[in-house]
Parts: C-alpha cells; sequence; structure tokens
C-alpha cells in the first residue's frame, strides 16, 4: 500500500466520517495535472515544496496578491466564501486536483465589535462552529461544481501556552469534527494533517506558534503531494516514517507541558511540590503534608486528544497520607477526556471526565483495576445509559509496589476500551455529560452538547503516594 493509501484509506472515497461511498473509483488522470491549493499561511509553508515534490506530474498553483508579489493567505471561511469564485477561475481554471484548508483562522478570537484579532480567550472565535459549518457547506459546493476531486486538510494543532492571537488548544478539535462531517456528506476524503503533525510537533512546529519549522514545512509537504497523488489514481511511495509513533508525554525529567490544578488553589499551584520528578519517574507525593485535608490534585497534559491509544506505567509506593479518605487506599487514576484545567473551579475536587480508576491490591480479597468511575459523565453500556458512579473491570488484583501496565483506547466519542496485560477488562460507549451534575452543567451553559468527543489527559493525585514511570501516547485515526 502506498504511503497516501495508507493516509486516506479510511476516507478515500469512503468518508469513514459517517458519508456513502459513490461506487467505484475514478481513472487516474493523465499527467501533468493541475493543481489549486488553498489554504492559510501553514498551506503558503509548504506550497514551494509541494511543488518541487510533484515536479513534472503537476501544475500547483495557488491564490497570489493583486500584485503578484507574495502568495495570498486565503485565511478562513468569512473571507473564503467571498473569494472562492476568483480563486476557481485562476490561469483559466480547469483544476483536476483541488487541496484546501478553512480553520485555523475560524477559530481564533477576535474582538466583537471591530473584528479585530484579540488575546483575550472570552472573546468570539472569527467563525463559530453553526457559521463554519454553514460556509464550509457552500465552498465545497463550490468547488464540487467546478468537476475537480477534491482533498480536504484537517487543522493543524495549536500548541498550548497562549499563541497570540488567542487560539485554544482544544478546538481543532471541534472544528475537525465539524469538516469531516462536511466532507462525508460531500464525499470528500480527508487528509489528516493534525493526526500526522500531533505526535510530531516537538519536531516541526515553531515554539508557542501554529506555524511549522522549515523541516516541518517539509514534513508536510510531503503528505500532501502523497495525498494529491493518490486522490489523483497516481499513486505514490509509503515512507514508514510517517506512520504514527508512540509518544511519550512524560519527558523524564521535568513536568514541561503539564499543568497543575490542586483543590483549593489556582492553576499551576503545585501545592507542596505534590507533583514532582525525581530519579527519572513522575511522582505523586505527601510527604510535606501534615494532613491530606481533601486537597485533590490533577495534572494535565498540556495537549487535548481525541482518538488514541494511551499507555500508563504505575506504581503504588509507602503509607497514604493522613487524612485520606478511606476509599482512597492505593487508589488513583488517568482521567480521559477531561475538561479544561482552565475551566476547572478553585474549590472543584475533580475535572468532569471519564477515569479510568487505578487500585492497588489490599492486604487480602479481590480489588480489580483500570475501573471506570464518572465524575460529571455518563457512559452507554450494552446499550443502556449507566448512571452509577463506578464500574468494575474484569482484571485480575495487582498487590504490592509491583509495576503495573494499563493500556486505553480511546476513540472519541464511540467507545473507549480499558486493557490489562493485553486483553480489554472493560468496554463503553458515548461518554457524555451528566446533566444534574453542577460542574457539567456549567459546562453545557457555556455551549457543550453534552456528548463527549475528546478533551485533556490528567493523572490523579488522591492522597496515596504514587510513581509513573511512563506515560506514553499513540495517535489513531479518527
Amino acid at each position: 500500500m502506498s504511503r497516501a493509501a495508507l493516509l486516506l484509506s479510511l476516507t478515500v472515497w469512503s468518508c469513514a466520517s459517517g458519508g456513502a461511498a459513490p461506487e467505484g473509483e475514478p481513472p487516474p488522470l493523465e499527467e501533468p495535472i493541475r493543481v489549486l491549493l488553498l489554504g492559510d499561511s501553514i498551506s503558503i509553508g509548504y506550497t514551494d515544496a509541494v511543488r518541487r515534490i510533484l515536479g513534472q506530474r503537476a501544475v500547483v498553483v495557488r491564490p497570489m496578491t493583486a500584485d503578484g508579489s507574495r502568495p495570498e493567505n486565503c485565511q478562513g471561511t468569512n473571507n473564503s466564501v467571498l473569494h472562492v469564485d476568483r480563486w476557481l477561475a485562476l490561469e483559466g481554471g480547469g483544476w483536476d486536483v483541488i487541496h484546501f484548508n478553512f480553520g485555523l483562522h475560524d477559530l481564533k478570537r477576535v474582538d466583537a465589535d471591530s473584528g479585530r484579532n484579540s488575546n483575550d480567550p472570552n472573546d468570539p472565535h472569527q467563525a463559530p462552529p453553526e457559521r463554519y459549518e454553514e460556509q464550509l457547506r457552500r465552498i465545497v459546493t463550490a468547488l464540487q461544481a467546478r468537476g475537480a476531486r477534491l482533498v480536504f486538510a484537517t487543522t493543524t494543532p495549536v500548541p498550548a501556552g497562549g499563541v497570540r492571537p488567542y487560539r485554544a488548544p482544544e478546538d481543532p478539535l471541534l472544528y475537525n469534527r465539524i469538516a469531516r462531517r462536511v466532507m462525508a456528506d460531500h464525499h470528500v476524503p480527508v487528509d489528516d494533517l493534525y493526526a500526522f503533525a500531533l505526535p510530531r510537533l516537538a519536531d516541526i512546529q515553531q515554539p508557542l506558534n501554529v506555524h511549522f519549522t522549515e523541516v516541518g514545512s517539509e514534513a508536510l509537504a510531503r503528505r500532501v503531494a502523497a495525498s494529491i497523488l493518490e486522490v489523483a489514481g497516481l499513486g505514490g511511495e509509503r515512507d514508514d516514517s510517517d506512520a504514527p509513533t508512540w509518544i511519550s508525554l512524560f519527558n523524564g525529567r521535568d513536568l514541561d507541558g503539564w499543568r497543575v490544578k490542586i483543590k483549593g488553589h489556582e492553576l499551576d499551584d503545585n501545592y507542596k511540590d505534590t507533583f514532582r520528578v525525581e530519579g527519572g519517574l513522575l511522582r505523586v507525593v505527601y510527604d510535606d503534608y501534615e494532613r491530606f485535608g481533601g486537597k485533590f490534585g490533577h495534572l494535565f497534559f498540556e495537549t487535548p486528544f481525541s482518538h488514541y491509544r494511551l499507555r500508563v506505567e504505575y506504581r503504588f509506593v509507602g503509607d497514604q497520607s493522613p487524612g485520606g479518605p478511606g476509599w482512597a487506599f492505593r487508589n488513583s487514576g488517568v482521567m480521559l477526556h477531561c475538561q479544561s484545567p482552565e475551566s476547572m473551579g478553585v474549590g472543584q475536587d475533580f475535572p468532569v471526565s471519564i477515569e479510568a480508576q487505578m487500585l492497588g491490591g489490599g492486604r487480602d480479597g479481590t480489588r480489580t483495576t483500570a475501573n471506570l468511575c464518572t465524575p460529571g459523565t455518563h457512559v452507554v453500556m450494552n446499550g443502556e445509559l449507566v448512571r452509577r458512579h463506578c464500574t468494575n473491570s474484569t482484571s485480575r488484583t495487582y498487590h504490592g509496589d509491583r509495576w503495573v501496565t494499563m493500556e486505553l483506547e480511546v476513540r472519541g466519542n464511540e467507545v473507549i476500551r480499558h486493557l490489562m496485560e493485553g486483553q480489554v477488562v472493560l468496554e463503553y460507549r458515548q461518554p457524555q455529560l451528566d446533566d444534574g451534575d453542577r460542574d457539567a452543567q456549567r459546562l453545557m451553559a457555556a455551549g457543550s452538547d453534552g456528548m463527549l468527543r475528546g478533551g485533556y489527559i490528567s493523572l490523579q493525585a488522591e492522597s496515596h503516594p504514587l510513581d509513573f514511570r511512563r506515560v506514553e501516547l499513540l495517535p489513531l485515526d479518527e
């Protein structure tokens, strides 16, 4: 299978996100093909490399400024619905393939009155989700009317830390879900640049910037060129270096990339150094506590995810902090689909999330691990909505201070599986907000439709010391 076939096997002509596929595949185009690239500054960054890679197989065109001195930034859907017909007419039109993306400008925040870029996360999106979907549908209709083969590129990740103008790291997930729905309805294949870039951000994206380094733009260009050749029926060479790989969320040295939230304290106040790195381990420690005092803590990774496999290696150590609740003995968890750390209240115990609960064995008896708990949420099992707070897995009991590995397969709102020793010990579907929970109600009032399709990952501190040796993530195709 070619690299592009691997990339698009779930989306080319079949649209894995839900659209019905037309029967058969169109015949290959004759070289050189005419290609139109539409997109923002990310697309500008890889345009020249795409031209070079495709060489004599394609004539690659993108819009230019009025004086022809530099590439035109197509920006978001607000701008593109006004200019798409002009772009389609460039150099006489007659496009064989159009590779396009809109989203990064749509999700940035702007002043409500002036429309100028804003650094305030409370300001509105340039194109709110509903408008983004409506305008994107209009653009796709206009593109398809010209008879070209289309490929849509997902919006690339937004790094945490406050890029300017403000863009929320979780927003690309939302806008990409909308775009996938639109593309499925129109039978347009998707070039998932988000999933491709996510595990490589440290190597290919500029620090605290949505833009990519020269090396990063080159990597994106290889991906884009492969998807163009694939949709044109001209194939391409598979490059195994582009396949998703496990990435370590913990670097073994410090808490870089993580944010601390402890009950009763502001975000990033690591009270009494509860979360720390010692001897290459990420540790939850209570040696400076006199009593636990309800200081439930969560360590959030800075980037949200939706489709992935997570591998966590942990062990419980020592004695529980004095004053810790009895149920929290050898008890911790990995929180999935979390609300953002910024949205947690100062006095909030737990983030609204799905918890993969980790339990260590007591002196005797059975105590399963990789269980499910649901702070502010519900799930569906065997076709029924489960409202109870915790559900046990079928795992065996793990006693003592031994290292234990838990894996979690997370596929958005579709299915989540807990695995121990390679075996599924718990499975459920359709994670969703509990409309009777006060914290969940706040999220719904802020615009959530109630279904959990992605979110942050956090590690829990519930009064019993523990160590993490590995926290690794493998991105999965949507």
